[in-house]
């Protein structure tokens, strides 16, 4: 039996040397094509990275500028709130003053023509309280009192000082009913029937 060498030359097959640089210019072309995929890449994300910086700049100062607007707004909001207390200090003063700059006179003469109940009103002054409405009905056999004081306490000695008074108010039982509001201020509302003297 014969022996075949397959590595001998004559069976080997020729080497193309086409092939070879063939092979060489594809492994180039893919490397060129990998290089310039991933350099486009890298600037498609170096841009968006520089574009959403700028957005986030751009929100940034958005955000500040709706702080301070909002900050504003907030400072504006509580001027008109001020104002409005202010004036409605101011308007509640001016109708207090009235009534005890009328309540004050009848203190001091002795005119003919007005209400004994509403001198003796005059005559029973407490520190911290005020009336703000005066109710007379029933041909003034009802008498109804609203005011405001700064202490529930001064309710009952303001009604103290109407028992010593000349009109039918000194034997008269008051019925009551006291309330606090937002500002502290104790609302109270007062009313009896008058006894005749």
């Amino acid at each position: 039996m014969q022996q075949i060498n397959f590595y001998q030359e004559e069976f080997r097959t020729p080497k193309d040397p086409i092939s070879a640089a063939l092979i060489g210019h594809i492994i180039a072309g893919s490397l060129t094509v990998v290089i310039a995929t991933a350099v486009v890449a890298g600037l498609i994300g170096w841009r968006a990275a520089v574009a959403a910086q700028g957005v986030k700049s751009e929100v940034a100062a958005l955000t500040d500028q709706s702080r301070s607007l909002a900050e504003e707004l907030r400072a504006r909001d509580q001027g008109d709130f001020f104002t409005e207390s202010v004036q409605q200090a101011e308007r509640e003063l001016a109708s207090s003053e009235t009534i005890r700059a009328f309540l004050g006179q009848l203190q001091q003469q002795e005119n003919e023509g007005f209400s004994i109940i509403l001198k003796d009103l005059a005559r029973t002054t407490v520190n911290g309280l005020r009336l703000t409405v005066f109710e007379f009905s029933a041909g003034g056999e009802v008498v109804g009192l609203t005011g405001e004081a700064l202490s529930s306490d001064l309710v009952p000695r303001f009604v103290k000082g109407l028992e010593q008074s000349e009109s039918g108010l000194s034997e008269s039982a008051f019925s009551s009913r006291i309330s606090q509001n937002q500002r502290e201020i104790y609302r109270f509302e007062l009313s009896t029937l008058v006894s005749e003297q």
